[in-house]
Parts: structure tokens; sequence; C-alpha cells
């Protein structure tokens, strides 16, 4: 996620079944915001500048990326500094295998999972399930060769197949993408 510029905390994971990340201070966590599925109107100027802020669209990328459509309020968070946090990306790549699911999904294609994806996910539909993507081409190729860097430690891992997965995904949003450069 740091390598494309998400807003996640690094995370050390032991082993399969914990997760270490730093704590983020004076934290307000998405499911305050919305509670019971609705926006507490307290929080509604908190909601209008993240939504649409890059750290949203960055995010909505990165679970986009390891197929994780588990990005619900609860694994999201406000730092005391107002930019968004994403939280627990247990989820990703976990149809192919992934840390919290061992299963039998190796062979996933991007396109099947694409527009599932998109229509899953508060950040994920907002900015990557349209139609027209704010990326630029230029930031789809700065994305890739950062993402092509990270090679040696998915295969250290022996995990090739998550970022040939996320590489292929990217293809998928690089066809979509319209904007005129924001990120680098």
């Amino acid at each position: 996620g740091q390598a494309i510029g998400a807003p996640v905390l690094p995370t050390l994971r032991p082993k399969s079944t914990t997760i270490y990340t730093p704590w983020v201070r004076n934290a307000k966590i998405g499911n305050e915001i919305f509670e019971e599925g609705r926006m507490n109107p307290k929080d509604q100027a908190t909601w209008d500048r993240i939504k649409d802020s890059k750290e949203a669209k960055l995010l909505g990328l990165l679970d986009m990326l390891m197929g994780n459509g588990d990005r619900h309020s609860g694994n999201w968070v406000v730092g005391e500094d107002g930019k968004l946090v994403g939280l627990d990306n247990g989820m990703g790549w976990a149809f192919m295998g992934g840390p919290t699911n061992p299963g039998p999904g190796r062979g996933a294609k991007p396109w099947d999972l694409f527009g599932a994806l998109a229509d899953q996910g508060r950040f994920l539909q907002r900015h990557i399930g349209k139609s027209d993507i704010d990326f630029s081409l230029a930031d789809i190729e700065e994305i890739r060769k950062r993402m092509e860097a990270l090679r040696p430690q998915f295969k250290h891992l022996n995990r090739e197949e998550w970022l040939d997965f996320s590489l292929e995904m990217l293809k998928e949003v690089r066809r979509r993408a319209r904007g005129s450069g924001f990120m680098y």
C-alpha cells in the first residue's frame, strides 16, 4: 500500500493469525462517522473532506489491486491530522489463498472480480467502480513501476501470483483511467 502512496499503516504479520500495526493517535473510526449505516450529522464535514480526497482514491485503488472487498467503515479511521488511514488489509488476496484465507482461490482472474469488487466498499465504489477513473495514464504507469519494484519481496514470500494478479487488475483500472494526473 505504501509503495503506491495509499494511506495504510505498515503491518507486521509474524504468523497468519497475528497482525501488528502502529497506533493512530486520537483517531475516529469510520463506524463512529456512520452509526448503523447512517451519517452521524456532527461528522458530515469530516466525511465531505475525506470522501473525494487523494487518500480515498488511493485507498480505493489499493483495495481493487489486492481484491479487498472488506473496506467497511470499521476498517478505516480519520487521524488527528484529519487524514484518512486504512486499517485491516487482511482480506487482500484472500480469494487466492491470502493471509487470512489459505483457501483454494489460486488462478482467480482480475476481470472476473473487477465488477464485483467495484460494487463493494465505500471507497472502491466511489472512485474505482466508475466507468471513468480519476487516475491518469502517467499515474498508472508510475504505480506499475512501483509495484514491479516489489517483485523481489513477493518472490521471497513465494507470492508472486499476488503481484501478477494486482498488475493485471491495474490493467483493468488503466482501461478506465481518464484523469489528468493528481498523484505524481
